[in-house]
């Protein structure tokens, strides 16, 4: 057991079990050295620190991330594997190529505290207003992930007790009234551009689908002889089912089907919603 200084930084070396271990301390106080060391040497004898942990703690973020979005991908739906590499950009936007070892409970509440004042531009009618980029539920989210990342580096148990999940609001929302739905559907119908958010609009309320539901929805789900749709994909299992189709929202359907019949022909296994690409011919200039 002994504590060298490199520069202006304390390293630690020691034996444990025949295993020997080398780390740098991020500290340059020698009081915080020894207590560290401390730490360090209580985790290896309770088995929580190893070889490989040392130098995964040592790797910069942004490989850490790599290597963890590599890993999920054969735990992970493409769905969850697309919301975590989302999650992640914030977060190596910030640590960067800072080493795992140095995030510690302080980096990590600044860290909350830089999102937190993030803010984005939000249209209200005429006026522009500032509303904050993340609350409590993206920020928990994210920490989600560090805690993930951190926890392959065996690095989480010396910042767990000083961080907690922010407390997120308890309601989940109201439904809107019929005046509120009659106002939100008169507005999308002011933009042409905004048609198919408006269909959409109005296949939600006659027939309960979520959005994730309305986006894998194929035209061979869609029976109109027999007015029914079929909810293939859902966010649960028991969300699969089969939904009859009021008259409001066979219109619907049929109107969606003309609008995509107009980009040309239209198969099975085409989207209801489907993204629209126009073709561009270049002219090639010498």
């Amino acid at each position: 057991m002994a504590l060298k200084k490199r520069g202006k930084t304390w390293h630690c070396h020691f034996v444990v079990n025949g295993q020997r271990f080398r780390q740098s301390l991020c500290t340059t106080d020698w009081r915080e050295a020894q207590a560290k060391e401390k730490e360090l040497i209580a985790e290896a004898q309770a088995g929580k620190l190893h070889q490989t942990s040392t130098s995964l703690a040592r790797q910069s973020f942004v490989d850490a991330a790599d290597d963890y979005v590599t890993a999920r991908k054969l735990e992970l739906a493409a769905a969850s594997q697309a919301k975590e590499k989302q999650l992640l950009v914030q977060l190596r936007a910030y640590f960067k190529q800072e080493p795992l070892k140095a995030i510690t409970a302080k980096r990590i509440t600044e860290y909350r505290a830089w999102r937190a004042s993030q803010t984005r531009d939000v249209r209200a009618g005429e006026t522009v207003q500032k509303a904050q980029c993340a609350g409590p539920a993206t920020l928990n989210a994210e920490l989600g992930i560090l805690r993930r990342i951190l926890k392959r580096a065996h690095l989480w148990a010396r910042v767990a007790d000083d961080i907690r999940p922010l407390k997120e609001p308890g309601t989940i929302g109201r439904a809107l009234t019929g005046d509120e739905q009659q106002r939100l559907l008169k507005t999308a119908m002011t933009r042409p551009e905004w048609e198919t958010a408006y269909l959409a609009a109005i296949l939600c309320l006659n027939t309960t689908a979520r959005g994730c539901e309305l986006k894998g929805l194929q035209w061979t789900d869609v029976d109109l002889f027999t007015k029914t749709l079929t909810i293939r994909k859902s966010k649960t299992a028991a969300g699969e089912r089969i939904v009859p189709l009021t008259t409001v929202a066979c219109s619907t359907l049929a109107r969606l089907r003309a609008r995509a019949e107009s980009f040309g022909p239209v198969e099975p296994v085409h989207y209801v919603f489907a993204a629209f690409t126009p073709k561009f011919i270049f002219a090639a200039r010498w």
